[in-house]
């Protein structure tokens, strides 16, 4: 029986095909896993905004409250904390794409004073709904269109909010929302309660759009008119 071996230029081949195999592969199933990755962090804020229509109904139609707006221990009163007993499923604080080792433990929570060194959540609600003018769902005009939560920076600590009226530049914007977290997207919660994947660019365009502001949006308008 005649049995031929591999030649050295046959196996090198062999070695291209394969790398080359692998350059294809790797690339999708990176994209797949964080598509999944996406979509569960986008079912979590479905929920979440499925409890803060519910935390609603229970407070005089008021949204919940950011640490901006409440002097009182975040543990039990801040926004997310707020929500979970308004869920039937139990709310992730931290996105199925993000890694950071600063986050807080909320099942057993530090003092006070370390809070401000540690990361709360990867999301952060828009502080304008902490005003009076736009804290209860009826004060929105266009609640669909309007933003009420978002996905954060890593480097964002010791806070659950961010501040869009002080957004003076793109640059602002991204330096607090993480606008490609998810494949050059992110997951955002409206003011209505339902969550969608956008790109920044659907969100926040100068002269254009901004679903940041609860009084003009999606309509723009500069920020010295916050």
């Amino acid at each position: 029986m005649n049995s031929k071996a591999f030649t050295l230029v046959e196996l090198l081949v062999v070695i291209v095909v394969i790398v080359l195999l692998a350059s294809l592969v790797v690339p999708v199933l990176t994209k797949v896993g964080e598509m999944a990755r996406s979509s569960a962090c986008l079912s979590n804020m479905h929920h979440m905004g499925l409890a803060v229509l519910a935390y609603a109904s229970d407070n005089s139609l008021h949204y919940p409250p950011s640490s901006c707006a409440s002097n009182e221990n975040p543990v039990e009163v801040w926004w997310i904390n707020a929500l979970q007993k308004y869920s039937d499923t139990a709310l992730l604080y931290r996105c199925p794409s993000e890694e950071s080792d600063t986050f807080v433990n909320w099942s057993d929570p530090p003092m006070q004073s370390e809070l401000d060194k540690l990361r709360w959540a990867s999301y952060s609600t828009n502080a304008r709904f902490d005003q009076n003018q736009f804290s209860r769902l009826a004060s929105v005009p266009n609640a669909p269109a309007t933003i009420y939560a978002c996905e954060t920076r890593r480097g964002i600590l010791g806070s659950d909010h961010v501040h869009p009226e002080m957004w003076f530049s793109r640059t602002a914007l991204e330096n607090q929302v993480a606008h490609d977290r998810h494949l050059g997207a992110s997951n955002y919660i409206f003011a209505d309660g339902h969550a969608e994947t956008m790109k920044i660019e659907e969100t926040w365009q100068p002269g254009r759009r901004n679903l940041w502001n609860p009084k003009k949006s999606p309509r723009w308008s500069g920020p010295m008119e916050y």
